[in-house]
C-alpha cells in the first residue's frame, strides 16, 4: 500500500528522549518499455514492485475520536476508509502514467447512482462535495509550501476531468491557473465494484527541472459521496492542499 512505519526519536538531552512512530508514504514510478494504452483497462500494466498507493484513511477522523469523542490524544490513528481506492504508477521517461480503481461500499455493488456531469468541483470547508472523484496532487520539486505550488488533477466517475496549477476552490485559498501545455490524456471506465481511470501526463508539463528531481511530492484524495466519505493516501492531518 506504500506505507512504511518509521520510529522517530526526539532527544532532549537532560530532558530525556521521546519516541513515537510515524508513517512514511512512498511509491515508485517504475519504468515501462512501451507506452501504456490509456483506455481505462489496467490489464496491460506490467507487474511491478513498490508502485501501489492504497490503504486510504478518512480525513479528520481518528480511532480515538470514534471511540471517545471527548478524548484528547497527541497521536491520531486515522480510520480506514470503507470505500477503498488504489492507485498505480509507472513512466517511460517522457510520460508519467497513473491508474486507479475507486471502489464503492460493499453494500452498493452494481450500477452507480447517476450524478450530474460538471466541469468544476464544489467545496465546503476545503473538502469536495457531492461527486465521486479522486484528486491527484503533485509537487515535482518536493519543496512546495502552499497550494499554488501543486499540480492538481481531478478525475471523476462521470469522466469530466479537471487539470490546473493550484487549487480552484471558491473562495480561493491561493492562486490557480490553467494546466501548462497540453492537458493529460485520460479515460474513465465503470467496473462492477466502482470505476477505473488511467491518465498519461507528459513529464515536460512539470517544467524542465522536473525530470531531474528523483523525489516528488504526492498525495491522492477520494470523495465517495454515497456516505460523504473523504479519505486520502498520505494521511494529511486535515486537508490535502497545503
Amino acid at each position: 500500500d506504500g506505507h512504511y512505519v518509521q520510529n522517530i526519536v526526539f532527544d532532549g538531552g537532560v530532558s530525556g528522549a521521546v519516541s513515537t512512530d510515524a508513517v512514511l508514504s512512498l511509491v515508485q514510478a517504475a519504468h515501462v518499455p512501451q507506452p501504456i494504452n490509456v483506455d481505462g483497462d489496467l490489464s496491460d500494466w506490467p507487474p511491478s514492485e513498490f508502485n501501489i498507493a492504497g490503504d486510504f484513511r478518512r480525513i479528520g477522523v481518528s480511532d480515538e475520536a470514534r471511540a471517545d469523542p471527548s478524548a484528547e490524544t497527541g497521536r491520531e490513528l486515522r480510520v480506514r476508509a470503507e470505500s477503498q481506492t488504489v492507485a498505480y504508477f509507472c513512466q517511460d521517461g517522457e510520460t508519467l502514467y497513473i491508474a486507479l480503481h475507486a471502489g464503492r461500499p460493499a453494500d452498493r455493488v452494481g450500477a452507480a447512482e447517476p450524478t450530474a456531469a460538471r466541469n468544476f468541483v464544489e467545496y465546503e470547508d476545503l473538502l469536495p462535495q457531492n461527486e465521486d472523484l479522486v484528486e491527484i496532487l503533485i509537487d515535482p520539486t518536493n519543496a512546495g509550501t502552499q497550494s499554488d505550488d501543486l499540480y492538481h488533477i481531478v478525475l471523476k466517475s462521470t469522466g469530466n476531468p479537471i487539470f490546473e496549477r493550484g487549487i480552484g476552490t471558491i473562495p480561493p485559498i491561493g492562486q490557480h491557473q490553467p494546466w501548462p501545455g497540453i492537458p493529460p490524456a485520460c479515460c474513465v471506465a465503470p467496473t462492477k465494484y466502482g470505476w477505473c481511470a488511467e491518465i498519461a501526463i507528459p513529464i515536460a508539463s512539470f517544467g524542465p527541472q522536473a525530470a531531474k528531481n528523483p523525489v516528488w511530492g504526492l498525495n491522492l484524495a477520494r470523495l465517495e459521496p454515497s456516505r460523504g466519505e473523504c479519505s486520502d493516501w498520505a494521511r494529511a492531518p486535515r486537508y490535502c492542499y497545503d
